[in-house]
């Protein structure tokens, strides 16, 4: 996703987007660090893709952790 590359150069790699559904947007990442920085970023996300995309149907980010 473009978002997550432009925000999260740093861990953009140990990201990838699995699945939305239930209006929820499930995110895999490969390491703690990466984990924390989505988290820490996922107010940022939901802002992007309701106001920038007019993705008003996701409602919240769901950080799976694969390490």
């Amino acid at each position: 996703m473009q978002w997550l590359k432009e925000s999260l150069p740093g861990c953009y790699a140990a990201l990838k987007v699995r699945s939305y559904a239930d209006a929820t947007l499930t995110i895999e990442a490969a390491d703690a660090s990466s984990a924390l920085e989505v988290q820490q970023a996922s107010e940022g996300l939901l802002t992007y893709l309701s106001e920038e995309c007019g993705h008003d149907r996701i409602k919240a980010i769901r950080l799976v952790p694969t390490f």
